[in-house]
């Protein structure tokens, strides 16, 4: 699932006579527009996800609900020899997604982790998972948001000014969770949203680094 903040620029239009009357404050005005929206491929949107530069083989296109959605895949479907990661292990898969500002003015992103799973008790109950930049694990690029372990510890935005690319990292972190069938698949989900305005916080830049 991704979230995008789309800004649309209206000309600007004068509104009934030309004549300006009084102080010029008014209460309410309404005005019909015509806005013009391209929902384009995943890796052609203002801001665009693709598979990234490393680990990218977990990395699928078009499997989501097709328009070429991103989606990962650590259920043994991606091509690797292994059907999933072990129980009580910590993986850290670097560079999987990378994420583009192809819009025209910097943004600040997160990536929060949720479980989507239906039936929890069917499921492996993974203890954490969330997005990091770069090779910078244990920087949860979650922004604003309580990771998905119900902490807000190390949380960051991601800046992103125009035309710059970052490699997103994947962390899983499966200890205490009990062993589960392809079938019974852990099912997580990911909002990315990008916002124009600085927020508060730690920043890190597409390296990873604290700005």
């Amino acid at each position: 699932m991704k979230r995008r903040h789309f800004i649309a620029g209206l000309a600007s239009t004068t509104l009934g006579g030309a004549t300006a009357v009084g102080t010029g404050a008014f209460n309410t005005v309404e005005a019909n527009r015509t806005v013009n929206v391209t929902v384009a491929d995943e890796s052609q949107a203002y801001l665009a996800l693709d598979k990234g530069s490393d680990q990218s083989t977990f990395a699928r296109t078009g499997a989501a609900g097709g328009n070429g959605e991103i989606s990962l895949d650590f259920n043994g479907s991606s091509g690797a020899s292994g059907i999933g990661v072990g129980t009580d292990s910590t993986y850290s898969f670097d560079g999987v997604i990378q994420v583009t500002n192809q819009g025209t003015q910097s943004v600040y992103l997160k990536a929060p982790v949720s479980d989507a799973s239906s039936d929890d008790s069917a499921t492996g109950e993974i203890t954490d998972a969330y997005f990091y930049v770069a090779s910078v694990e244990g920087r949860p690029i979650d922004g604003d948001e309580t990771g998905f372990d119900g902490t807000t510890e190390g949380e960051a935005w991601l800046k992103l000014s125009t035309g710059t690319s970052a490699q997103l990292g994947f962390f899983i972190d499966s200890t205490g969770a009990s062993q589960t069938t392809q079938a019974d698949k852990e099912e997580l989900s990911a909002t990315f949203t990008a916002q124009v305005t600085q927020p508060g916080g730690t920043l890190v830049n597409s390296s990873g680094s604290t700005i």
